[in-house]
């Protein structure tokens, strides 16, 4: 299995007439504005205290299959979250099966919140496991640039 592309937005929307995918809101950067009350603000230089974006994001890859002779071709997805020092942050995994009479196919993958210390660059690193396989193999990288702000106002 290929892992064609993936790209990091905040919906995505199948046309069911042309079964057409539209990608909506891609992200590459966040903004997020603290209020100065807030715990763990202010005392400490470069790192706050976990803040979780409650929010809609979704990871959308197009795979294709490698094996055309197999009836379903089956993998693991394996998505994790990295913060600026490399230390993971969070993981998913989704089950993939690729019916024979597919040669491609979308894989949304829905993230309800997400997790934050600091400003820098966060990524998502995309991984595959095929049926049979004992390791992930890394198949995509997304960056998301993170800046986080001291609201002055309330």
């Amino acid at each position: 299995m290929k892992n064609v592309w993936s790209v990091l937005c905040t919906k995505s929307i199948i046309d069911n007439e042309t079964n057409n995918i539209s990608l909506l809101d891609i992200l590459e950067t966040i903004s997020i504005s603290i209020h100065p009350k807030q715990k763990g603000v202010g005392f400490i230089k470069d790192a706050l205290e976990p803040i979780t974006i409650k929010g809609q994001f979704e990871i959308v890859s197009l795979l294709k299959r490698s094996d055309t002779k197999t009836e379903f071709e089956k993998a693991q997805q394996l998505i994790e979250f990295y913060g600026p020092d490399d230390k993971k942050i969070q993981e998913f995994t989704k089950d993939i099966e690729i019916a024979k009479k597919f040669q491609r196919m979308r894989v949304r993958f829905r993230i309800q919140e997400l997790t934050f210390s600091k400003a820098g660059e966060y990524k998502f690193v995309i991984k595959l496991k095929e049926d049979g396989q004992a390791k992930y193999q890394t198949v995509a990288e997304i960056p998301l640039e993170v800046g986080i702000s001291i609201a002055l106002k309330n």
